[in-house]
């Protein structure tokens, strides 16, 4: 059943409900499981109606009607079936027809009569595309793709818009006229833009041949433009990487230089500190005097203690440069 709605573009639900009200026999839900060789078919009544008569199921209706003649949802004796799967799985997306504004009040069975011309020209152009390797995928009018040696063409399928004069009110507004067009330039050699008008004068199935050539004469052009595209995003991304590099070696130049700064301070203070020990030391007369428990000979041993902790040359070269690093990667 599954395999039959997709062929007409309907749901395996309505056709089965087609089936019941044509008193049409099907094998009840699960019946192929059931069998031990899928080769078997499940055994089923006889239709109970003659030989004669002829039912015709279409993607927009279907109706029996006596002596094989059918009538379609339109009201025009011509059937409407859109075999290809790319347009029947569209049509039987209830999600992708919900993303455009017209089909929030159309229905499958609708939009597939209101849109019937630029549905057959499209099954027609995506046969005609796969015969010579491009592989069609539609999600919508305006969404079309074709695929081809890994590489996707995206084209578009509109209708021509014009002023119409409604009395003193001039309105833009969409004619009957299909346009398709390729959301990609070919280089001047090769036609440059790709724009295809349905004219008064014929249709626009004329230039599908014209169509799919253009289409394989793309897929080279795009891959030299991807090609392109993405060594030229490579080269950008390897441009900020460097100026993101220059960055932070500029920054942590900086720090390192604050760093430093601050310790040449503490040099200064510690050589400013040395010079005063070295004059108390000078004019002491009493070293045995006592101040707050002890003598003067030993505040200035202690005095002698605070200047090698404050002096970072103390400590040596390169503890000085590590203490410089840590605080640059402290504060980066």
């Amino acid at each position: 059943m599954r395999r039959l709605a997709a062929k007409f573009a309907i749901s395996p639900q309505r056709l089965a409900k087609i089936c019941e009200q044509l008193e049409i026999p099907v094998p009840p839900r699960g019946e192929w499981g059931k069998l031990p060789d899928a080769t078997n078919k499940p055994a089923l009544k006889a239709p109970g109606r003659s030989i004669a008569e002829t039912i015709t199921i279409t993607s927009t209706h279907a109706k029996f009607t006596p002596g094989g003649r059918t009538k379609s949802y339109d009201g025009t004796n011509a059937p409407v079936e859109f075999v290809h799967p790319a347009i029947t799985d569209w049509l039987a997306s209830s999600e992708t027809l919900a993303r455009r504004p017209y089909a929030r009040s159309l229905g499958k069975e609708e939009t597939v009569t209101r849109y019937r011309k630029e549905l057959c020209f499209l099954d027609r152009l995506f046969h005609a595309a796969e015969k010579k390797g491009l592989w069609p995928v539609m999600s919508d009018f305006d969404r079309i793709q074709f695929q081809s040696q890994g590489e996707r063409i995206n084209c578009v399928l509109s209708q021509r818009k014009a002023y119409v004069q409604n009395g003193a009110l001039r309105q833009f507004k969409r004619t009957s006229e299909l346009i398709f067009h390729v959301n990609h330039s070919l280089p001047p050699r090769l036609g440059g833009l790709l724009n295809w008008a349905e004219q008064k004068d014929g249709q626009l199935e004329k230039h599908i041949s014209a169509i799919v050539d253009a289409l394989l004469e793309c897929v080279p052009v795009i891959a030299e433009d991807r090609v392109r595209s993405e060594a030229e995003a490579e080269r950008r991304r390897d441009q900020a990487l460097k100026a993101e590099r220059e960055t932070q070696h500029l920054r942590r130049e900086q720090l390192r230089r604050q760093a430093l700064l601050v310790l040449a301070e503490r040099h200064r203070s510690a050589q400013a500190l040395q010079e005063l020990i070295v004059r108390m030391e000078r004019e002491a007369e009493d070293t045995s005097r006592v101040v707050d428990g002890q003598t003067i000979t030993d505040w200035l041993a202690w005095a002698r203690r605070q200047l090698v902790l404050s002096d970072p040359l103390s400590k040596g070269i390169a503890n000085l440069f590590e203490e410089v690093a840590a605080s640059a990667h402290a504060k980066d």
